[in-house]
């Protein structure tokens, strides 16, 4: 296995579990309520979760070697980039 092989597999479980860790703090997120509950939900719903989802979808492809899975990760990066830029 060549040295960059390693490192993307490294950071592939790194993103795994910060994307995966995320999915519960979203669902905490918009159960709370408050003031910005509405506000909450269209955000969370609309731009949070298709990031978090497509950071495990591309984690775990390039976990398993998939060639595609750098792509979907760029994706994945570019509208959590999107959306905390906001």
């Amino acid at each position: 296995m060549r040295p960059s092989e390693r490192l993307d597999r490294l950071w592939a479980w790194v993103g795994l579990a910060v994307n995966a860790a995320g999915l519960p703090w979203l669902l905490h997120l918009l159960l709370s309520g408050g003031e910005m509950a509405t506000a909450n939900w269209a955000v969370g719903t609309s731009a949070i979760l298709p990031a978090l989802v497509l950071g495990v979808v591309g984690s775990t492809a390039l976990i398993r070697r998939r060639r595609w899975g750098r792509v979907v990760a760029i994706v994945a990066l570019s509208v959590s980039l999107a959306v905390a830029l906001s």
